[in-house]
């Protein structure tokens, strides 16, 4: 990913796609009467949407994490831009589907996004019906696109339920610069360069339309939200501590959980039916319990328990620390860098033990150790690549596949 940080959130689609009970689930927002703002020319800027309070609420890690509407409604007030009072009205000649605004709750429209002078431009995705109603809308490359998390209008009741439990944007907004390309609007900080802020990309996969937005917060905070057709998918991170969570329908298809950025906890994924396709538990980003994976037939094909990222018997080295790095694959487990002049010491008829002190490194019989595949230059040009897979047994290197181009000279003792 581009960014530097991977969280990121949430992301809306293409049509109007079927009710995603999970994530529509009514939830009980205490009703507020709402004392309608003074109605006012929608060309005139209107004051700063209130940002919610945002607060990590630790969830259980052993189970499917939920998305509630009132996440939903809270992660859409952090990255809307503008809040009308409309109603959909058809564009002209087959067009995308406009909003003809009765009032400006909100933010100010992007003058390129607006026709005449009571419109606002909006794209054809998750945009109907033609009661009026609230619409939380991000500027998107050629549009506007509704946040709301039905089809149709929000209804002011809640709207006055949500910025209760909201604070006043009293801070100017840092200055960001927006790039927009034919199907993406990007905001960048102009001193770091990294992606800041809100933006939107609109799928064009003719077979899979979706509709992504995702606020950026800065390292490592991102929110990302994806509806397609068919899918929702839910990134939802504070300071690294969050999940991940797909759904088809109302059916969770995957999920993961986070803290301080790895991954912990349970994690699963299924088929459209329920039926596995793999589970594991983490710790700080380890596999560490029992991890299984199953075919299409719904046969068992792998289950192993790792401790830590390796597979016990676990040799552990005590000494003083190395060149050596280890790093965790989240589905099989632990990769070794190593230098190449280490590597090439490594014999067959080794002793396990051996191999652990000369990597300085802890090691699996049982896993075995991948040595990463990493290029070799000489004169500033790559000349071969390397790699290798140690095997053991009996507390013996038994192998050593050679994984690349350059010659180690591996033999035996």
């Amino acid at each position: 990913m581009r960014r530097s940080v991977l969280l990121s959130i949430f992301v809306m689609a293409c049509g109007a796609p079927p009710p995603i009970e999970h994530a529509h689930r009514e939830t009980s927002i205490e009703a507020q009467s709402v004392t309608p703002a003074p109605a006012r020319p929608f060309e005139t800027d209107a004051e700063r949407c209130p940002r919610p309070v945002l607060a990590h609420a630790p969830v259980p890690t052993d189970a499917a994490p939920e998305y509630t509407r009132d996440m939903w409604l809270s992660d859409s007030l952090l990255m809307t831009d503008l809040v009308v009072v409309g109603r959909v009205v058809s564009g002209d000649d087959g067009d995308a589907p406009r909003i003809a605004v009765e009032r400006v709750v909100c933010g100010a429209a992007h003058d390129e996004h607006v026709e005449g002078d009571d419109r606002v431009v909006t794209y054809p995705y998750r945009v109907s019906g033609a009661q009026s109603g609230l619409w939380i809308l991000a500027r998107g490359p050629t549009g506007y696109v509704s946040l709301n998390p039905d089809v149709g209008p929000l209804s002011e009741l809640e709207w006055g339920s949500l910025i209760a439990n909201a604070v006043p944007a009293t801070s100017e907004p840092p200055e960001l610069t927006v790039h927009v390309e034919e199907s993406q609007l990007r905001r960048t900080d102009p001193v770091s360069n990294l992606h800041r802020g809100v933006e939107v990309v609109i799928g064009r996969d003719p077979d899979r339309g979706y509709l992504d937005v995702r606020f950026l917060g800065g390292d490592p905070t991102i929110f990302a939200r994806t509806l397609s057709d068919t899918e929702l998918i839910v990134e939802r991170r504070f300071e690294g501590d969050g999940f991940s969570l797909r759904m088809s329908g109302a059916r969770v298809r995957s999920f993961t959980h986070y803290g301080n950025g790895r991954r912990v906890g349970l994690s699963r994924t299924v088929n459209e039916d329920g039926s596995p396709i793999e589970e594991a538990s983490y710790v700080d980003g380890m596999l560490h319990g029992r991890a299984r994976r199953w075919n299409p037939a719904g046969e068992l094909t792998e289950d192993r328990v790792f401790e830590r990222g390796l597979i016990p018997p676990v040799i552990h080295y005590e000494g003083p620390p190395g060149e050596s790095r280890i790093s965790h694959s989240p589905t099989d487990g632990a990769t070794y860098s190593v230098p190449r002049d280490l590597l090439a010491r490594v014999r067959v008829g080794m002793r396990a033990a051996r191999v652990s002190s000369l990597l300085r490194a802890d090691i699996s019989t049982a896993l075995g150790v991948r040595v990463l595949s990493t290029s070799v230059y000489r004169d500033g040009r790559e000349t071969c690549y390397d790699g290798a897979l140690i095997r053991f047994e009996n507390e013996r290197v038994s192998s050593i596949e050679s994984d690349g181009t350059c010659s180690f000279g591996f033999g035996r003792l």
